[in-house]
């Protein structure tokens, strides 16, 4: 028993890393408080989600006991959704001092008016670097009045989904547990950022989808490359995973295969992107604000060039949901840690860490991966 809870709760990476970025959130806005030390509130809160992991691994049995487990998860889901469109309700969208909400409403409200959306300026000043996919799937959420909807929504979606797996009781409440833990996650939500639902619907695709696209299929091709390439064009950074899972997988395709794959994905690709392209009445402006740039302006070139290029060498037609997990979130927490690393050396600790010269949202990219494969049960049966 003591070296399983060791191997647990000392050699388990995704935990550290989970551990890594909360604490990071919790020393930058608990410093704004004055009443207890975030150094404080850091260690209370490792204990308390160390406490809280081995309790759920003691009383594992008990948990999985539970007969109406499933009807008592989905209320509880349900509540949480409801709570959190609430927030969105209550938080005035222009006071917040993130912009990931009105970024997403720029893009798309121009999209719509015929405009070029990313030289356009949003509530706090800055330029979009929301690519055309993360628009569309935005879309349904700025007709409802609110883009931040897509939070709870997508929230909501992750969840079901995650009861309606072969997953135990066990491994299905501690995943939740950590999302609601988890104050990088809880800061999406009222920032109402898109980042993490971006990382959860990726997920969701990669997890529900990859044996259609493993078989083959003509009769799966078409929705298959739309569904790439609808993810493809939300951030660069989903680019890793669908390497990872689908790279070996088109190489080792037939040539017909291959051939129908590149011009769907072409086709899709051209579809998505043409109201941008018609919208363009500058070269020189689209040259100079473009998605592309936006989102590449921060990380050094050559470590954005190694996260991309390393999935491939990584990338088998075998691979594992839960190999998968494990590379994304190494591959895409270097990219990011490296870059956070370079920001300090540069700028220094305190304006890094408790400033606002790096985006720490970034780290919370790699959280849904991290969650995932915590408890070393996130898949039981793929």
């Amino acid at each position: 028993m003591l070296r399983k809870n060791k191997t647990l709760f000392i050699f388990n990476f995704p935990l550290l890393i989970f551990l890594f970025v909360n604490v990071i959130f919790i020393l930058r806005y608990g410093s704004r408080q004055p009443f207890i030390s975030e150094y404080v509130i850091s260690f209370i809160y490792v204990s308390c989600i160390l406490i809280c992991l081995f309790f759920l691994e003691k009383n594992k049995q008990k948990i999985n006991s539970i007969t109406q487990f499933n009807s008592y998860f989905l209320f509880f889901i349900v509540i949480l959704f409801l709570i959190f469109i609430l927030i969105n309700i209550v938080i005035d969208s222009s006071n917040l001092n993130v912009d990931r909400w009105s970024a997403m409403h720029i893009t798309i409200e121009n999209m719509l008016k015929g405009v070029y959306p990313y030289n356009q300026l949003d509530h706090l000043g800055q330029t979009s670097s929301n690519l055309p996919g993360l628009s569309y799937i935005g879309l349904p959420f700025y007709f409802m009045g609110d883009v931040g909807l897509l939070q709870p929504f997508v929230f909501l979606l992750f969840f079901i989904w995650l009861l309606k797996t072969n997953r135990q009781h066990k491994t299905k409440l501690t995943i939740l547990i950590l999302f609601i833990l988890s104050p990088s996650f809880l800061w999406e939500v009222f920032v109402k950022s898109d980042l993490m639902s971006n990382v959860l619907l990726l997920i969701l695709f990669i997890s529900t989808w990859k044996e259609k696209i493993k078989s083959q299929k003509t009769n799966t091709i078409i929705l298959s490359t739309l569904l790439i390439t609808l993810l493809i064009l939300t951030r660069g950074i989903v680019l890793i995973p669908l390497l990872l899972i689908f790279f070996s997988v088109f190489i080792e395709s037939t040539i017909h295969y291959k051939l129908k794959f590149i011009f769907f994905s072409f086709f899709w690709i051209t579809l998505l992107i043409v109201p941008i392209l018609f919208s363009i009445d500058n070269i020189s402006i689209a040259i100079e604000h473009n998605p592309f740039t936006h989102q590449t302006k921060y990380a050094p070139k050559i470590l954005i060039i190694i996260s991309l290029i390393t999935p491939l060498f990584l990338s088998r037609k075998n691979l594992t949901i839960n190999n998968t997990y494990k590379y994304s979130l190494y591959i895409i927490f270097f990219l990011v840690f490296i870059t956070f690393l370079l920001n300090i050396l540069e700028e220094g600790v305190a304006k890094n860490i408790y400033g606002t010269v790096f985006d720490l949202s970034y780290l919370s990219m790699v959280l849904p991966f991290s969650i995932l494969l915590i408890t070393k049960q996130s898949i039981s049966k793929y």
